[in-house]
């Protein structure tokens, strides 16, 4: 997957073999749910999904600080409710950040 990511619906509809309008109505019953659970998921705020490798790289860096659940719930957070891409580096500075990890070093 490229930097600029790709088109949600064509991702789920290749991924899941599903229909558009089916992919849809799951995303909107992960939303209701989410709700039901105290999280909101920003469902139309990002039309495409984004590689999250370095995302994933930095919740490894985070274990040994004692920070990798409060930061997989920031980025979960980020990317499902904030909408900023995951995949930016900028972004995952100032998430590690917020968190007292050292921005720099998460760039």
């Amino acid at each position: 997957m490229g930097a600029a990511g790709v088109d949600i619906a064509e991702h789920l509809k290749k991924k899941y073999n599903a229909p558009i309008e089916q992919s849809a109505r799951s995303r909107a019953a992960i939303g209701a749910r989410g709700e039901e659970l105290g999280f909101r998921f920003e469902i139309g705020k990002r039309d495409r999904v984004y590689k999250t490798l370095d995302a994933h790289r930095l919740l490894h860096w985070a274990q040994p600080e004692g920070r990798k659940l409060a930061l997989k719930h920031a980025l979960f957070a980020a990317y499902c409710t904030a909408g900023p891409i995951p995949s930016d580096h900028d972004v995952l500075g100032e998430i590690a950040a917020e968190l007292g990890l050292d921005a720099a070093r998460a760039r």
